[in-house]
């Protein structure tokens, strides 16, 4: 089996990031690369390492990170805006790849940049 080449890789990639809320159907990406659906499936994670169903889930988990980084942001908006149908889709699916749920995910970021915070005002101080 061969790998899509480097540019049918950033195409798709391209296509998927474009908008994470929105499904794009396989076929769609299969076109945009110039292959059939099931080459690309399998040339897709022969080429990424994960099929393109799990390459998706992680794109959004890490679209969501970035988001969780502002507390005024709620967990439903994020949810959503990164594709997720439900906010316990995004729950059950953030909590199997990170081992936590987003709430607690949200509490240690913020508990690690306030420690991060002190150490810096300690080093400062140190300084004087």
């Amino acid at each position: 089996m061969t790998e899509l080449a480097p540019w049918q890789v950033r195409r798709a990639k391209e296509l998927i990031e474009r908008d994470l809320s929105v499904n794009v159907p396989i076929t769609t990406l299969a076109d945009a690369c110039g292959v059939s659906e099931s080459h690309f499936r399998n040339a897709f994670k022969a080429a990424v390492g994960e099929p393109v169903h799990q390459w998706i889930i992680t794109c959004r988990i890490e679209a969501a990170k970035a988001m969780m980084l502002d507390p005024t942001r709620s967990l439903r908006d994020i949810a959503f805006a990164c594709g997720f149908a439900e906010q316990s889709h995004f729950g059950v699916m953030f909590k199997k790849r990170e081992g936590m749920s987003p709430d607690a995910w949200r509490r240690k970021k913020r508990q690690e940049a306030a420690l991060a915070r002190i150490i810096a005002m300690d080093a400062g101080w140190a300084r004087s």
